[in-house]
């Protein structure tokens, strides 16, 4: 009877232990799910060019979450942040330990996004992309997205350089994609924009509010190159924002029940809006004219007028993964952890 004494006590005395142990594996969890709030939410103050409150974010999103200590610091753009709590024990008091200091570490990063939502449903060929983006941000440019004819630029014989630097302006019909992101749309991320068929209404909504539907990096985006002349009220609707597009690489294969193109988006570039320009007139170049039997026209089309921002913080996805790369002029950032 005494050994069976002496085994009960010490089973109750690991049992006491057991329930002090998971009550302090509890508090750690919640400790680290605290240090990874606050290190998000600093990283997304970064991307949205708002280093000076980092401090004041990670500390509200930590104690939030049940943190009695934190400590925070930044390297370039990344946020590094430790938490701590003093949790008290039960009963492992009647072995000398009355409480315990518990600690949890996170990282997070404000980096080139290689998933985004909230992008408009515009993609434009990355080689003019590259173009425009050797000549520098802020100089405006014009993607002819309207009806015809803007099927019938060629800069070999419209003068497409209208500031006469010696680069052309215009994005090509050719170059750009409208893009239908229903194909990627999943039953737990819907889009409001979403409806079934191809439509203007549809295009509209997401010139208006953006995609919510996660687009990765590398997938091929079902969509069309034709020109859509009745979305100017969407597009001047965000007029002197920055949105986020899609850049592709070449068409892939077309989906063999609609007949529509695919396109190969490998990454995402960021533009401000400024505005819908309704009759955008394209002069001839000189050499057109020469020769017997020449005659060249001006060329009306309908454009959306952009340019590059030079703020490396314009535009800022709300969902998906990092590179781990820094951000850069022209990019769309996002936030992830790094550790």
């Amino acid at each position: 009877m005494v050994y069976l004494a002496v085994i009960m006590v010490v089973l109750l005395g690991f049992m006491a232990l057991a329930i002090d142990l998971s009550s302090l594996y509890a508090q750690r969890r919640q400790l680290q799910n605290a240090a990874t709030a606050a290190a998000l939410a600093a990283a997304g103050q970064l991307c949205q060019g708002r280093p000076q409150v980092i401090q004041s974010t990670a500390q509200r999103f930590a104690r939030a979450n049940g943190a009695d200590q934190i400590r925070v610091r930044r390297y370039g753009w990344r946020v590094w942040v430790e938490t701590t709590r003093t949790a008290p024990t039960y009963f492992a008091q009647a072995l000398g330990f009355t409480q315990v200091t518990l600690t949890a570490r996170a990282e997070a990063a404000c980096s080139t996004a290689r998933e985004a939502c909230g992008l408009w449903p515009l993609a434009m060929n990355i080689r003019n992309w590259n173009a425009l983006a050797q000549l520098g941000c802020g100089k405006t440019f014009y993607i002819a997205a309207g009806e015809e004819p803007a099927d019938q630029l060629d800069c070999r014989i419209y003068q497409c350089d209208l500031d006469g630097d010696g680069e052309d302006d215009i994005v090509p019909g050719d170059a750009f994609a409208w893009l239908d992101f229903s194909s990627q749309a999943s039953a737990r991320n819907l889009d409001p924009c979403l409806r079934p068929g191809w439509g203007t209404g549809e295009l509209r909504c997401q010139l208006e509010a953006g995609a919510n539907t996660p687009i990765s990096a590398a997938a091929c985006i079902e969509g069309t190159s034709g020109g859509r002349g009745g979305v100017a009220r969407s597009v001047n609707t965000q007029a002197g924002e920055s949105v986020a597009i899609g850049l592709y690489d070449y068409p892939c294969n077309r989906n063999w029940r609609t007949s529509r193109t695919r396109f190969h988006v490998i990454t995402f570039g960021c533009i401000t809006v400024l505005g819908w320009e309704q009759n955008l007139v394209i002069p001839c170049r000189d050499d057109a004219r020469r020769g017997p039997g020449r005659t060249c026209r001006p060329l009306r089309i309908q454009a959306i007028a952009a340019r590059i921002p030079c703020n490396v913080t314009a535009c800022f996805s709300t969902c998906g993964g990092i590179t781990g790369k820094p951000p850069q002029v022209g990019g769309v950032n996002a936030v992830g952890l790094t550790r």
